[in-house]
């Protein structure tokens, strides 16, 4: 099996080898046509979809973003990733969304300088001091969406 990621990040390629290790997994750089730190699950999605779509034609997708969820009766921001799998089936392409667990993203977090939440690659192995990578927010939803598909 051929995976290609819409994306270049080594962190994304490698939970995608986790549960796909017998398959050639490989990146490509394609614009997200969202902005670096998307916010929202729309505009995340989007930018997964986007992705996905330009990877299928250069040889999934994911994106991860931010966006305000109510608990009780607060706001607060919680990440999570959207992972569009784009797969050849008889008669076309067949497209599924996919969504990773959130994480809270703590109130006092540092932002970059561009207004992102963080300026760190792995702000998930941060906040879960070292029990949850992001790769394994990644992994975990692509292997329910797996084990759903079998």
């Amino acid at each position: 099996m051929k995976v290609v990621v819409g994306s270049a990040s080594a962190i994304k390629l490698a939970a995608l080898q986790k549960v796909y290790p017998d398959a050639s997994v490989s990146g490509v750089e394609v614009v997200s046509a969202v902005p670096p730190q998307p916010v929202g699950r729309p505009q995340t999605e989007e930018g997964a979809r986007h992705r996905a779509v330009e990877a299928h034609k250069a040889k999934p997708g994911i994106e991860n973003g931010m966006y305000q969820v109510e608990h009780e009766g607060q706001l607060k921001w919680v990440d999570a990733a959207c992972i569009v799998v784009i797969c050849k089936k008889e008669g076309g392409n067949v497209e599924s969304v996919v969504w990773s667990d959130e994480i809270d993203i703590p109130a006092d977090f540092p932002k970059g300088p561009e207004g992102e939440w963080s300026v760190l690659k792995d702000p998930h192995n941060e906040i879960t001091q070292g029990k949850r990578p992001r790769a394994s927010f990644i992994s975990d939803a692509l292997l329910a969406w797996k084990n759903e598909e079998a």
